[in-house]
């Protein structure tokens, strides 16, 4: 785990026009280490350090430690942007930044502030399969391995999520429901990451490798049972962002597949004006086809993105002027996350039936984004099974997705 990292000047908060330029220098270096980081499975140490500098890890971190608390939308508009040059890059600064919202909206003040101590690193890990905790003095003793910890070569902590084990199994909570703990280790002796585990057709350079621990020590400051639904008031963490939670982790996943969109419809723009289908006189860009699925792309593309924008907005609207959102628009976060992730396979498929041999060729862009958009549209929060969980609520019956769950009653 890093601990080398850069400070961030307190007090020195970008704007919306500052953060989309520092994407656009970055683009260059980028795209020189796509095939890098295909090859490695991993971000280039390169792109990582380029980011850290950036502050694209800042966004959502308080201000105490020098982060930035970017307005949500803005935030969003800048992963959409580093989506559209490359996804498994995109998706490593959206997810981590989500977790510090979570980090923050969980742990009590104190522990949160030592687990994002560095305002440039990412925390890193997940949540599923969840591991097993024991309760001893001053914490908990914790094991288990976590796959799909994004950017975790570089984080200044690695997490997880436990269940509560005491002499007689699982202990339950309300409903009956195991108690589930978020953990995290700042020690690289006892998280480790488990090299080689990251095999996947697509989000290749997101280095998202299982972490494992084996009965690890724990801090009570740096663990906290989930589910708890007490907004804090006071402190580092008492802004909308936090309050939000979990709905910005959630949500970090909608541009993602809208910058993976994008990508393909640029592809498709230049291919079209260039090629001429084999056995045929008239120009890729010439043909019906093209013109009805170019229209069509930019039409899914743009409203599944004001959808997005506008639901999270109306979310931190509330949380802002202190009032809890109604069930209406958390659901709305959620479909719209759901359809924004939901547009970069569609997009894609559609981008393939037209631009033929195109799209499987190696050196070009197309069989790329097929990749990661069939991978990143299997993301637990927002894939398309996550529509079933809000047509549960909206039929009046309880939602068996946990987290939703949580997310409503908070």
């Amino acid at each position: 785990m890093r601990t080398d990292g850069v400070q961030a000047t307190p007090g020195s908060v970008p704007s919306e026009e500052e953060l989309l330029r520092r994407v656009d220098e970055l683009a260059p270096l980028i795209r020189d280490h796509v095939d890098w980081q295909e090859a490695h499975r991993r971000m280039a140490p390169e792109v990582f350090d380029a980011l850290a500098r950036s502050g694209m890890f800042s966004l959502w971190k308080p201000r105490a430690v020098g982060g930035y608390e970017t307005h949500p939308v803005i935030a969003l508009k800048v992963f959409e942007a580093l989506s559209r040059i490359d996804a498994s890059v995109g998706w490593a600064v959206a997810n981590q930044d989500g977790v510090d919202t979570m980090t923050g909206a969980v742990l009590d003040g104190p522990g949160a502030l030592e687990i994002l101590a560095d305002p440039r690193l990412p925390v890193s890990g997940a949540s599923f399969p969840p591991g097993v905790a024991h309760r001893v003095d001053g914490g908990y003793v914790v094991s288990g391995r976590w796959p799909f910890s994004s950017t975790c070569h570089g984080a200044q902590a690695l997490m997880g999520v436990a269940v509560l084990h005491d002499e007689n199994g699982p202990v339950t909570g309300p409903g009956g429901l195991p108690v589930r703990l978020l953990v995290y280790s700042k020690d690289d002796l006892d998280a480790k990451i488990v090299e080689g585990s990251w095999r996947t057709m697509g989000m290749r350079g997101s280095g998202s490798n299982d972490i494992a621990m084996h009965d690890v020590f724990i801090a009570n400051r740096h663990a906290e049972i989930m589910g708890r639904n007490g907004i804090t008031t006071e402190g580092p963490f008492s802004g909308p962002l936090y309050a939000m939670t979990p709905w910005l982790s959630i949500a970090t996943s909608g541009p993602v597949g809208l910058g993976i969109a994008e990508a393909a419809i640029d592809a498709l723009g230049e291919l079209a004006s260039t090629k001429t289908p084999n056995h045929t006189t008239r120009a890729l860009r010439d043909r019906d086809h093209t013109q009805a699925v170019m229209g069509r792309c930019r039409a899914i593309v743009n409203g599944a993105r004001i959808y997005l924008h506008t639901s999270v907005e109306r979310v931190y609207d509330a949380r802002s002027a202190g009032r809890k959102p109604n069930k209406a628009a958390h659901l709305d976060v959620q479909l719209a996350t759901c359809a924004a992730l939901e547009a970069g396979p569609q997009v894609v498929q559609m981008v393939h039936e037209v631009v033929g041999s195109s799209g499987f060729r190696e050196g070009l862009h197309f069989q790329q984004l097929l990749r990661d958009s069939h991978t990143i549209g299997q993301n637990t929060f927002a894939s398309t099974v996550r529509y079933e969980a809000c047509g549960q609520v909206l039929l009046g019956m309880p939602t068996d997705w946990g987290l939703l769950a949580w997310g409503l009653a908070r």
